[in-house]
């Protein structure tokens, strides 16, 4: 799956897969966009109307120092399509969509935020690929992950199939620091062994082995390196496996066995270098 992820990474690069937009194209996606979106109420409301532009990159550009939006969590908002004119005309849906957030605050801080999403009708997936949060310090996240059940070809079906979307593997590397965790709001404090060793109490070593626990602990101590992340899950990891089993625990052990049960089919790589970022 590694070269699959490898392979649609390529064709879906800047420079071969995405339209050479207009901007009445760029502000037309956005309009049908913010139409779409408001049926999902995200926080009570859709996407604001917004005045989109174009830049020299060819990126769809919207700067948030507009109305209806937070100018001091974000600068601006850029993104590209794959098959816009069918998407604009309501024939279909994109083909592929980058995004991309300039300035995004997380904590104390400010990234730079990005990731390309590519679906894969026929087969049902939908491919998350050079999903990418960094600093210019060089802390941040980069990650690919596949999601299997994306069989939709309108928004109906795109409303209907997110509930059953599953993650078979996801490949990441997590530059770390102190100041990245801060942002993150990950305390690592009461992390040690033995509360590791309690957590993890059904998950078994074929599923996170001695190497990964081990790896993991490093991080904790030495908050400075490169975090490798592989997960991968057969049957597919999705959002009522990941919640549900959380619902009614109280205390570590309801805890631990509801991760147990999570984690299910789900098995975890890590790997630790330590040094400079």
């Amino acid at each position: 799956m590694k070269q699959l992820i490898a392979a649609v990474m390529l064709a879906a690069s800047p420079a071969l897969g995405y339209d050479g937009m207009s901007q009445q194209a760029c502000q037309d996606a956005w309009d049908r966009f913010a139409q779409t979106m408001g049926s999902f109420e995200i926080n009570g409301s859709g996407p604001p109307p917004s005045v989109v532009t174009i830049g020299s990159d060819g990126w769809c550009a919207i700067d948030t120092n507009q109305p209806h939006w937070n100018s001091s969590d974000m600068a601006q908002v850029g993104f590209r399509i794959e098959n816009a004119d069918a998407y604009i005309h309501g024939t279909g849906l994109p083909a592929a969509i980058a995004l991309r957030i300039v300035d995004l605050k997380i904590g104390e801080r400010r990234y730079s935020a990005q990731a390309h999403l590519r679906h894969l009708p026929a087969s049902g997936m939908l491919v998350v690929e050079n999903a990418s949060l960094r600093h210019s310090d060089g802390s941040g996240i980069a990650a690919g992950y596949v999601l299997q059940g994306a069989y939709f070809s309108n928004v109906a079906g795109l409303q209907t199939s997110l509930a059953g979307l599953r993650m078979t593997e996801l490949h990441a590397q997590i530059s770390v620091n102190q100041r990245l965790l801060d942002d993150l709001d990950v305390d690592l404090s009461e992390i040690n062994r033995v509360s590791l060793g309690e957590a993890l109490r059904d998950v078994s070593r074929f599923q996170v082995d001695t190497a990964s626990r081990q790896a993991f602990l490093r991080m904790v101590t030495d908050r400075e390196g490169k975090l490798r992340v592989d997960i991968t899950s057969e049957r597919g990891f999705g959002w009522i496996q990941a919640v549900v089993p959380f619902m009614d625990t109280s205390g570590d052990q309801d805890l631990a066995h509801a991760l147990g049960i999570a984690m299910s089919g789900v098995t975890i790589a890590l790997a630790w270098e330590q040094g400079d970022i």
